[in-house]
């Protein structure tokens, strides 16, 4: 699978571990209040799965990468990765975007408006 345009870029990576268990993947638009709540249900799940989560941010504003380092540095452990696209490409197309990112087995797609 390719993307039209230009693929996302990382804008931040708050750790650099081998490959995760479970890749959890959230597409997002400029809804920085939904994407906090759906990236802290991620973080506080009981599990002993090493896993990372992937945000791709159809919006190159700073509200993400703010809240990214904000909750990297509340969660230290938390395997914390944000891509940003170049132009806005769509809910398909970031979905497209964030399934190329994973590097895990296993992944799953939350919405920023859901919580784990």
């Amino acid at each position: 699978m390719q993307l039209q345009n230009q693929s996302p870029v990382q804008v931040f990576n708050s750790n650099n571990k081998g490959d995760p268990s479970l890749s959890i993947l959230i597409p997002t638009f400029k809804r920085i209040n939904l994407l906090e709540s759906a990236i802290l249900s991620a973080i506080k799940q009981d599990t002993f799965l090493d896993y990372e989560i992937i945000v791709v941010d159809n919006d190159q504003s700073k509200d993400s990468l703010d809240l990214i380092k904000k909750l990297s540095q509340k969660f230290p452990s938390a395997n914390l990765k944000l891509y940003q696209n170049s132009e806005n490409i769509g809910l398909y197309g970031n979905w497209n975007a964030c399934l190329l990112l994973g590097r895990s087995k296993w992944m799953t797609i939350i919405s920023d408006d859901d919580l784990l």
